[in-house]
């Protein structure tokens, strides 16, 4: 799921990310004038709570890249509406058992952006760099042996085991599995991308740091034939024009929606619902299954590198306060211990339930002698940009300092998270919120997702979750993974919480959804 913040609100790879927050960046696009549904120019804006901190898909799992990502960029698969991998660029594949390869033979004729042809070059440049990158990536990373053309539509996967990711890999849309052309990864060498150039129904045309992102109708966009399901099969841009427009504040994002400057607004406050629902001319929805809120230690650095303080840090909360204190109505949330949401009913799990939401300061407070922890101040990097995130940290601070934490919040823009917690110092703790589809494609199970969790035991039971395809069997091997998850405590889940959106009346085609998505989208008048 969008990790945000994508699942998120989604991480990101410490390998240097293009922060965009000190110019604007104006990149025109490099393919032939909009073409939207007939007669005038029409245009979709979307207002959302923050800046992306890139565009480069495969190297930031925060919601706002993503949301506009899934826009430009294509991979080989795409989530259908029950979250099922479904063909995007690959036309036909299949796996050989004896070899452990798969082979993906390419749709024939799918132009980019900048007029250059899908072919396997491009693929296999792409997949060596999302495999090496993406932190969603590393649940098979290790697995595979090789990728490599067979022929110009034809990529071969070879693997060292059997695994049960490969495709729920490639297909999630967090740090997608994107294809690019060859010649733009080579020419970004080991930075970021900065030439955001796909095969989707629309094509970036420029960035302007605190104002938006601009889109437009690709006319040479060349659609599936299958019927359309979440984001999978036949994509249509009903829209000359799609603009991302970035508002931190909740409020001011809501009066764009009521005066018209946007037909769609993102992440609102819970406590607009009433607000929302009154106004005739705007439809509000609430989105669930979204993500799970969640305060990320840094366990390569003191004092979160010692388990008794990770310990006594869950001891010390309330669940049931910090969410009150963040959303207006249990409408907007949910207690529960499993990693994954209910609503993805084959992997919801109580096991490690006895550790979820069961406040005890005294023994919060004999962890923390034990451990040795003396008042040291513990950084939490948190942000405004999204106001649950700051409440929660801030509730749960006041209960934290009660039983001997001193908690340090620091404030600033989603996008400074998201660069500074690919460092391991200047910082203890930060907010983000997570979500996933599959519990062996959640990125916080690799070592090297932002928080660093080295566990080898933890190594092994995850192996076994990704090389194991019987499902009854990986169940009870993620049973025991989410009980070792509340007992290790690498990083806390407050709850579930759902996501509140508003659409202008004149909007149609609009599905909301955790990953959602512009093309199907029209205004009408």
């Amino acid at each position: 799921m969008r990790a945000h913040h994508r699942i998120s609100h989604r991480l990101k790879i410490g390998i240097g990310i293009v922060v965009l927050g000190l110019i604007s960046l104006a990149i025109a696009g490099c393919s032939s004038s909009p073409s939207g549904s007939g007669g005038s120019a029409s245009k979709l804006v979307v207002a959302i709570a923050a800046d992306p901190p890139t565009l480069d898909v495969m190297t930031s799992t925060q919601n706002v890249t993503q949301q506009i990502g899934y826009n430009i960029f294509e991979g080989l698969f795409a989530p259908d509406a029950n979250f099922k991998p479904s063909p995007m660029l690959v036309d036909t594949y299949h796996y050989d058992e004896a070899s452990k390869t798969y082979t993906f033979k390419l749709r024939s004729g799918v132009p980019f952006h900048n007029g250059h042809i899908l072919d396997s070059a491009d693929v296999v440049a792409s997949l060596n760099r999302w495999l090496k990158l993406s932190t969603y990536a590393q649940s098979i990373a290790g697995d595979v042996v090789s990728v490599t053309a067979a022929d110009k539509l034809t990529v071969e996967m070879k693997l060292k085991e059997d695994s049960a990711l490969v495709l729920t890999a490639l297909t999630f849309p967090n740090q997608q599995a994107a294809i690019y052309p060859a010649s733009v990864i080579k020419a970004a060498g080991d930075q970021p991308v900065t030439q955001f150039i796909g095969t989707g129904p629309f094509k970036f045309d420029s960035q302007q740091v605190g104002v938006g992102t601009k889109l437009s109708s690709f006319a040479d966009y060349k659609a599936r034939d299958d019927a359309p399901s979440g984001m999978a099969g036949k994509r249509v841009a009903d829209v000359d024009q799609l603009e991302f427009k970035s508002i931190p504040e909740a409020s001011v994002r809501l009066d764009n929606l009521t005066t018209g400057a946007v037909q769609i607004a993102d992440s609102l406050d819970s406590d607009m619902y009433d607000q929302i629902k009154s106004n005739p001319d705007i439809v509000p929805t609430i989105i669930k299954p979204y993500q799970w809120p969640t305060a990320v230690f840094n366990k390569a650095q003191p004092p979160f590198d010692d388990v008794r303080v990770r310990q006594a840090f869950l001891a010390s909360l309330d669940m049931g306060q910090i969410m009150q204190g963040a959303f207006s109505s249990d409408q907007f949330y949910r207690l529960d211990p499993s990693i994954m949401a209910v609503e993805f009913k084959q992997w919801w799990s109580d096991a490690g339930s006895q550790y979820y939401n069961h406040p005890d300061p005294e023994h919060a407070k004999q962890l923390l002698a034990e451990s040795g922890y003396n008042n040291e101040p513990i950084v939490w990097l948190t942000t405004r940009d999204y106001p649950y995130m700051y409440t929660i940290a801030e509730t749960a601070a006041q209960q934290l300092k009660a039983v001997g934490f001193n908690i340090k919040l620091e404030v600033v823009d989603f996008a400074t998270i998201g660069t500074r917690r690919a460092v391991k110092t200047g910082w203890n703790i930060y907010s983000t919120a997570l979500g996933d589809t599959d519990p062996g494609n959640f990125a916080y199970l690799s070592a090297a997702a932002p928080g660093w969790w080295v566990d080898p035991h933890k190594d092994d039971l995850v192996h076994q979750l990704n090389t194991t395809i019987d499902p009854a069997a990986r169940k009870k091997i993620w049973d025991e993974i989410q009980l070792y998850f509340w007992q290790q405590v690498p990083l806390i889940k407050f709850a579930d919480v759902f996501s509140l959106a508003a659409t202008d009346k004149s909007v149609s085609g609009y599905v909301p959804a955790l990953f959602p998505v512009y093309w199907g989208v029209s205004v009408n008048g």
